[in-house]
């Protein structure tokens, strides 16, 4: 009897379980990732449609949440690469984001324009 009960009981807490966990549906992140490649440790001031967003670090990839959309971006680089190009490095593009997609956007120092500010 005591063996019945327990498999009975056993039984209606696995089906509860089973049954009780759907699966929910969580948003997906949709934005840019932001890579620089060839770079020495500097800081990138990343303007997005002409406002100032932040100051990112070459040295990892940085994740902007946006709406979908296409965006204007620029960014700066807070140093140089060498005594003899004083200008720092500045990179223009424009990003196209989907929904709950999340786009890699690359920054590569070696293919970087000169600001000439």
């Amino acid at each position: 009897m005591r063996i019945g009960v327990l498999l009975l009981i056993s039984s209606l807490l696995l089906l509860f379980f089973v049954s009780g966990c759907k699966e929910t549906q969580s948003a997906e992140e949709t934005g840019f990732k932001l890579v620089a490649d060839n770079c020495i440790s500097i800081g990138i001031k990343v303007f997005i449609d002409g406002e100032y967003e932040c100051t990112v670090s070459a040295d990892q990839p940085y994740f902007f949440p946006l709406s979908a959309g296409t965006y204007d971006l620029f960014a700066r680089s807070n140093a140089t690469l060498s005594i003899s190009e004083p200008d720092p490095l500045c990179w223009t593009r424009q990003v196209s984001v989907s929904d709950g997609n999340i786009t890699e956007v690359l920054l590569d120092c070696a293919d970087a324009e000169d600001c000439n500010e």
